[in-house]
């Protein structure tokens, strides 16, 4: 890392290096005759005017090229019933617990973290060793600004490579509105005016573009994306990296062999909590008997999903989530404000859909959830496993339903209620029950 340091602030900068036990180093100073030149010791090696520096190489151009990616089927496999469909969904690698990884690396230095990774509760027998604890994710990190402030910055994470099998805008708008709405779902502030406190950083990882025409077009379409994203949530991209040669070339059999990633964007999001006592909030379920709605448009779609990812024939025709800022932007007004806080909990439906979301915001507390659906919505796949943007599950107090039932209609919120938390750790319909012991082996790993 390079730094511009005044010479009369020399001083304090190395000692600042020393205090924190890093290396630093005089590598030159800046002059105003437009050369940049090289020494070694007391003789100029080189010597070049900035001009061609920053202009005299030619600017490299690719052929990009793209077109609509058609909805490839590759169902294999019988559909199953909800339930049934509803363990597979949960034990898929992009679905199930990280908790193993999570736990190799420490989130608590200094001892500042408000809102973990993983969500953990201990059994009220826990005092007497003879209770047991349960953990279940988050969308985002809380940290404390400092030991003496109650300010929080929040940072959250979007990345959805299979959409780029669709159209990489898509996958980049997504990208972004999943970062986002990690950083809302624990309680960070959202504006679209000349204040907001939110900002973003890309990281693309994708596969060669200069060699191949159709990974550039997914690259423009990609760039495309997130501008279109960043400009309707007013959120600046501040920085960002890339890494374009994803790929590997060699010989299987005595025959060239090149092995390529999907093209992905990774998106991180960071966003401010003004006062984490009040605003900072989980995504696990609190009390039996607290109702709990989805919020948001829920324009689920199979096409890309984790459910698509199990081969099942579909009953549904495969369509891609939908993408609708006008309807979000109030939405998210609304999660980033004070008025939020009569949430009990907020998770967004992401990857694995509705069910699962609802599924991991009982892991944590051990609760089932008594849902109301109509039998239509629960023999419906699009429905229960399919992805959305824009989309969040979250549980309120009874008492406060009405309040909140009228304040998201006067806003133009979409809301469903779904049902309300249950004290054991079923799922029940009209048309089926399912036990939370059941998904949740799946989604810990344990051998069915």
């Amino acid at each position: 890392m390079t730094f511009a340091v005044p010479p009369e602030s020399w001083d304090e900068f190395a000692a600042l290096a020393v205090l924190h036990g890093t290396e630093v180093a005089k590598v030159g100073e800046f002059t105003d005759d437009g050369r940049f030149r090289v020494f070694s010791r007391e003789t100029l090696v080189g010597e070049l005017p900035l001009e061609f520096l920053h202009g005299g190489a030619p600017r490299l151009k690719l052929r990009a090229e793209w077109s609509p990616k058609p909805a490839a089927s590759t169902a294999s496999r019988k559909t199953p019933t909800v339930p049934r469909a509803w363990v597979e969904v949960a034990g898929l690698a992009n679905v199930r617990s990280k908790e193993d990884f999570i736990r190799q690396y420490d989130h608590e230095v200094q001892g500042t973290s408000v809102v973990k990774p993983m969500v953990q509760k201990f059994s009220e027998r826990r005092a007497s060793g003879n209770g047991d604890s349960r953990t279940g994710p988050n969308d985002a990190a809380v940290v404390a600004l400092s030991l003496d402030s109650p300010i929080g910055i929040a940072v959250g994470c979007g990345i959805l490579p299979e959409y780029s099998k669709i159209d990489a805008y898509l996958m980049a708008q997504a990208s972004v509105d999943e970062a986002i709405r990690n950083l809302l779902c624990v309680g960070a502030e959202f504006s679209t005016g000349d204040d907001t406190v939110l900002s973003l950083i890309d990281n693309f990882c994708w596969p060669d573009p200069v060699s191949n025409p159709a990974y550039a077009g997914d690259l423009v379409r990609a760039c495309y994306g997130i501008r279109k994203a960043s400009l309707e949530l007013k959120a600046p991209f501040i920085s960002g990296k890339d890494s374009m040669k994803n790929d590997y070339r060699g010989k299987l059999a005595g025959r060239p062999l090149q092995i390529s990633v999907t093209p992905t964007l990774l998106i991180t999001a960071l966003g401010r909590v003004p006062d984490y006592a009040t605003r900072a909030r989980t995504a696990d379920f609190k009390s039996a008997g607290d109702t709990v709605y989805v919020l948001g448009p829920h324009e689920a779609g199979l096409l890309g999903s984790q459910w698509a990812r199990l081969g099942f024939e579909s009953p549904e025709p495969l369509r891609a989530p939908r993408v609708d800022w006008k309807t979000a932007l109030p939405l998210y007004s609304w999660l980033g404000s004070e008025a939020s806080t009569a949430l009990r909990s907020c998770h967004d439906v992401s990857e694995g859909g509705l069910l699962t979301a609802l599924f991991e915001s009982t892991l944590a507390s051990g609760f089932g959830v008594r849902l109301a659906l109509d039998e239509a919505a629960l023999r419906s796949h699009e429905y229960c496993f399919g992805e959305s943007l824009h989309t969040f599950v979250v549980s309120v107090k009874p008492s406060d339903e009405t309040r909140l039932e009228t304040e998201w209609r006067k806003l133009g919120i979409p809301f469903e209620k779904l049902g309300a938390v249950a004290a054991e750790p079923e799922f029940d319909s009209r048309l089926w029950s399912v036990s939370l012991r059941e998904i949740e082996a799946a989604w810990r790993g344990a051998i069915l």
